[in-house]
């Protein structure tokens, strides 16, 4: 068969393919076409010049891309290859190369079993980021499944494992099934990932394990999750990474700050994530045993990290409440100077306006003593410094004038009576008395009868 006659062929599978006819595919498979090609769209070409969905494809994965099961049979019984790639281009848009992956990622158990007993590799990985079938199930979003189909993603993480599926192989970031599936929230998957010997405490190439993972991008239902996972592993929560990563630093610090290169994942999740989630979370790590005075990489405490990326006050109380040192002091780049503050949390949220949790960390007794002899503050947190303390003091002050006001109009009153005229006779200077009387009396519409503009000069 010459070129040009195969090309011909391979144009009229495609054909076939699209059509979805059993019979044209049998009888160009008799005439000895090649079934391991990859499909482009040359004979229909679209009008825009963008690329057909199916280019790249090979014929299986298209079958399987079709949920097509009698096409994928007479594929594979008339030479199809389980190992034969897609095009680089299509792996790249779609992370799938090969059609293991492909029957995993449209959760076909039927095709799947069929690849497996045609000698498909369950370990197979994809050329660009290594995904591994289970790497490419566990990334799947399967919320919206209905029960069969979520019965049928529980069958086939089984039929991989059955058949040698390693749960601890990485792809191109370090990371290994159990990362996305946390990640994720599938609750079953991570039972059973464990149960088939998963490393609860393997890192990937940023240095997190699957629980920092967790409480780094905080999906809906994390607090929950991260119960399962501590209960599995009570070491975890004061276990430090190699990139010095903990579990308090993964829940306070943002992902979008520390690590710029963290772009395999999406901080949308950490946006949408429970209200008091995080606080929870919190609390049961440092009720489980983490400590509130760990020092980070940078040197950063869990207080610094919750003022720093200005959680919720509830967090930071929480904090406080579990012994973390408000004093702790931090060597924080001055922009504006060129030189190098040692700062504390109760000086740095002065110095950002951030009068409610310096009021809390006063009230919680931080140190104010040193705050005169540095040198190096600025005026305007000086400014902010007297500003709350005058506040502070000026309302207790306030409170105490306001009661004995009070005090002193209930003594006169007791005094005098009801005839405010009475006032004169009180041993005071004369203006005090002019005072009294012109401030208590009532003012009301003028009494004809007795032209005075005071009702009867009641008190």
């Amino acid at each position: 068969m010459g070129v040009r006659s195969s090309k011909v062929k391979q144009n009229e599978l495609y054909d076939a393919l699209l059509e979805r006819d059993i019979e044209a595919i049998s009888t160009l498979m008799a005439d000895g076409v090649n079934p391991n090609f990859i499909l482009k769209n040359t004979l229909h070409p679209i009008e825009d010049g963008g690329l057909d969905e199916h280019d790249g494809m090979t014929p299986l994965i298209f079958t399987i891309h079709t949920h097509h099961v009698n096409m994928t049979r007479l594929l594979l019984e008339n030479g199809a290859k389980v190992d034969y790639a897609s095009s680089v281009m299509y792996e790249r848009s779609t992370n799938i190369n090969l059609p293991i992956h492909k029957a995993v990622e449209e959760n076909q158990t039927h095709i799947l079993e069929m690849l497996i007993n045609h000698g498909a590799d369950v370990n197979s990985q994809t050329r660009i980021r290594l995904y591994t079938p289970l790497h490419v199930i566990c990334r799947q979003h399967h919320e919206r499944y209905n029960r069969k189909q979520q019965h049928d993603v529980k069958w086939t993480v089984h039929g991989l494992l059955a058949n040698g599926a390693d749960v601890n192989l990485e792809d191109k970031f370090g990371s290994i099934p159990l990362h996305y599936a946390v990640q994720k929230q599938k609750t079953e998957l991570i039972e059973t990932l464990l149960d088939a010997g998963s490393d609860i405490t393997h890192e990937n190439l940023l240095g997190m394990t699957p629980i920092m993972n967790l409480l780094r991008y905080k999906p809906e239902g994390t607090y929950y999750t991260l119960q399962k996972l501590i209960n599995r592993d009570p070491s975890s929560v004061r276990r430090v990474s190699k990139s010095g990563e903990t579990l308090l630093s993964a829940l306070l610090l943002n992902p979008s700050h520390h690590h710029p290169c963290r772009h395999t994942f999406t901080y949308d999740m950490y946006e949408n994530s429970e209200k008091d989630g995080p606080y929870r979370c919190l609390e049961y790590l440092l009720d489980s045993g983490a400590d509130a005075n760990e020092v980070y990489e940078i040197g950063l405490t869990p207080l610094w990290m919750a003022i720093l990326e200005n959680n919720q006050p509830n967090m930071i109380k929480c904090l406080v409440v579990h012994h973390a040192n408000i004093d702790y002091t931090f060597n924080k780049l001055c922009s504006n100077a060129g030189i190098m503050l040692t700062m504390t949390p109760l000086m740095y949220c002065l110095d950002t306006s951030d009068f409610a949790t310096a009021k809390f960390l006063i009230e919680s007794g931080a140190d104010t003593s040193y705050f005169w002899q540095c040198n190096v503050l600025t005026n305007q947190l000086r400014r902010h410094f007297n500003a709350y303390l005058m506040q502070k003091y000026l309302d207790e002050e306030a409170a105490m004038i306001k009661s004995l006001q009070l005090l002193c109009r209930a003594k006169i009153r007791r005094c005098l009576g009801k005839n405010l005229k009475n006032v004169f006779k009180l041993q005071f200077p004369k203006r005090l008395q002019t005072y009294i009387f012109n401030n208590f009396s009532i003012p009301i519409k003028h009494n004809k009868e007795s032209g005075s503009m005071f009702e009867n000069n009641h008190l």
